[in-house]
């Protein structure tokens, strides 16, 4: 767990601490990847890197407040079936630079025990991969390359009883009715 002593906060405040170097390592890294699609060119991505950062060190600071994954997911592990997210590029380059940072904030503090380190990289990873998880799918969701969800064909409808089939006359009936009478109006029929 993240907070499993003075080590483990110490961390976290070193990351917080490392912020400016981190968004810088991650804008570098983005813009080190080509772009393939418009909407991932790195120029538009590193606008969410602040807000990205801050929401993983929020959900850092407050573990309770997340429902914790069943299982760890994949380094760019998503369910993108076209594979164009632009948001994949994004959560690629910030894992490495979460990851660097807490690297360099484990060496450079008072050196953790070998399963701290391991705990504060497995809830780092936790905390990042599920925030890319939720943001993507919700991309995808609004993706025109996505394949369409056949609908259920409508249930069918119950014949109609005997009584209401001559009540009502077909319907290409009622249309000829309708169309059959001229319509009102000021002038008889024929002159013009």
């Amino acid at each position: 767990m993240w907070f499993a002593g003075p080590v483990q906060a110490a961390l976290l405040e070193a990351l917080a601490r490392r912020a400016p170097a981190i968004r810088a390592r991650w804008a570098d890294l983005l813009r080190a990847e080509p772009a393939a699609s418009p909407l991932a060119n790195p120029e538009t991505l590193v606008h969410l890197v602040g807000w990205t950062l801050r929401t993983v060190l929020r959900r850092l600071h407050a573990p309770g407040t997340r429902r914790r994954p069943r299982r760890l997911h994949a380094r760019g592990e998503s369910s993108c079936p076209c594979g164009q997210n632009p948001l994949r590029a994004h959560f690629a380059a910030g894992e490495q630079a979460l990851q660097e940072a807490l690297v360099l904030s484990q060496a450079e503090g008072p050196h953790p025990s070998p399963a701290e380190r391991d705990a504060a990289l497995l809830e780092l990873n936790l905390v990042f991969r599920d925030l890319a998880r939720r943001e993507m799918t919700a991309f995808c969701a609004l993706c025109l390359r996505r394949p369409r969800q056949l609908a259920a064909p409508p249930a069918p409808r119950p014949p109609p009883s005997p009584g209401a089939r001559r009540d009502s006359p077909p319907f290409p009936a009622r249309a000829r009715r309708r169309h059959a009478a001229p319509p009102p109006g000021p002038f008889p029929a024929g002159a013009g």
